[in-house]
Protein backbone atom coordinates (compact mmCIF):
# COMPACT_ATOMS: atom_id res chain seq x y z
CA UNK A 1 0.00 0.00 0.00
CA UNK A 2 1.67 3.33 -1.34
CA UNK A 3 1.44 6.55 0.49
CA UNK A 4 -2.00 7.87 -1.35
CA UNK A 5 -3.92 4.17 -0.91
CA UNK A 6 -2.94 5.18 2.82
CA UNK A 7 -4.04 8.83 2.53
CA UNK A 8 -7.48 7.83 1.10
CA UNK A 9 -8.28 5.04 3.16
CA UNK A 10 -7.73 7.64 6.06
CA UNK A 11 -9.94 10.05 4.47
CA UNK A 12 -12.71 7.15 4.28
CA UNK A 13 -12.32 6.08 7.91
CA UNK A 14 -11.97 9.70 9.27
CA UNK A 15 -15.30 10.42 7.11
CA UNK A 16 -17.17 7.23 8.56
CA UNK A 17 -16.10 7.69 11.87
CA UNK A 18 -17.98 11.61 11.47
CA UNK A 19 -21.28 9.82 10.00
CA UNK A 20 -20.68 12.10 6.97
CA UNK A 21 -19.83 9.16 4.62
CA UNK A 22 -22.87 9.35 2.27
CA UNK A 23 -23.71 5.56 0.44
CA UNK A 24 -25.40 4.82 -2.36
CA UNK A 25 -28.18 6.99 -3.99
CA UNK A 26 -26.95 9.65 -1.35
CA UNK A 27 -23.72 9.88 -2.89
CA UNK A 28 -23.45 13.28 -4.99
CA UNK A 29 -21.81 11.05 -7.41
CA UNK A 30 -24.35 8.61 -7.64
CA UNK A 31 -25.51 7.61 -11.06
CA UNK A 32 -27.31 4.40 -10.33
CA UNK A 33 -30.38 4.16 -7.81
CA UNK A 34 -30.52 1.44 -4.81
CA UNK A 35 -33.67 -0.20 -6.78
CA UNK A 36 -31.42 -0.03 -10.21
CA UNK A 37 -28.15 -1.98 -8.08
CA UNK A 38 -31.06 -4.59 -6.83
CA UNK A 39 -32.64 -5.38 -10.54
CA UNK A 40 -28.25 -5.46 -11.22
CA UNK A 41 -27.92 -7.97 -8.66
CA UNK A 42 -30.25 -9.68 -9.80
CA UNK A 43 -28.65 -9.93 -13.43
CA UNK A 44 -25.76 -10.67 -11.70
CA UNK A 45 -27.40 -13.76 -10.63
CA UNK A 46 -29.30 -14.75 -13.72
CA UNK A 47 -25.90 -15.35 -15.52
CA UNK A 48 -25.96 -11.86 -17.95
CA UNK A 49 -22.71 -10.71 -18.73
CA UNK A 50 -21.45 -7.47 -17.40
CA UNK A 51 -21.52 -5.55 -20.87
CA UNK A 52 -25.14 -6.43 -21.36
CA UNK A 53 -26.15 -4.96 -17.90
CA UNK A 54 -23.81 -2.08 -18.46
CA UNK A 55 -25.80 -1.62 -21.74
CA UNK A 56 -29.39 -1.63 -19.97
CA UNK A 57 -28.05 0.84 -17.74
CA UNK A 58 -26.44 3.25 -19.49
CA UNK A 59 -23.11 2.55 -17.89
CA UNK A 60 -19.86 0.67 -17.87
CA UNK A 61 -19.04 -3.17 -17.47
CA UNK A 62 -16.38 -2.38 -14.93
CA UNK A 63 -19.14 -0.21 -12.74
CA UNK A 64 -21.43 -3.74 -13.22
CA UNK A 65 -17.99 -5.66 -11.94
CA UNK A 66 -17.31 -3.69 -8.95
CA UNK A 67 -21.05 -4.25 -7.90
CA UNK A 68 -20.33 -7.74 -8.75
CA UNK A 69 -17.38 -7.99 -6.49
CA UNK A 70 -19.07 -5.64 -3.67
CA UNK A 71 -16.05 -2.94 -4.28
CA UNK A 72 -19.28 -0.85 -4.92
CA UNK A 73 -22.57 -0.89 -3.35
CA UNK A 74 -21.95 -3.88 -1.12
CA UNK A 75 -24.14 -2.37 1.76
CA UNK A 76 -26.96 -3.66 -0.53
CA UNK A 77 -27.57 -7.29 0.37
CA UNK A 78 -30.25 -9.99 -0.17
CA UNK A 79 -31.39 -7.41 -2.44
CA UNK A 80 -33.35 -5.45 -0.81
CA UNK A 81 -35.66 -8.41 0.50
CA UNK A 82 -35.74 -10.84 3.31
CA UNK A 83 -34.81 -14.54 2.40
CA UNK A 84 -33.42 -13.42 -0.47
CA UNK A 85 -29.94 -14.19 -1.52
Amino acid sequence: MDRRDKHALYLVNKNRSKGTFKKGEKHPKAKLTEKQVIEIKKLIKQGLSNVNIAKKFNTKAYTISNIKRGVRWSHITNFGMKGVD
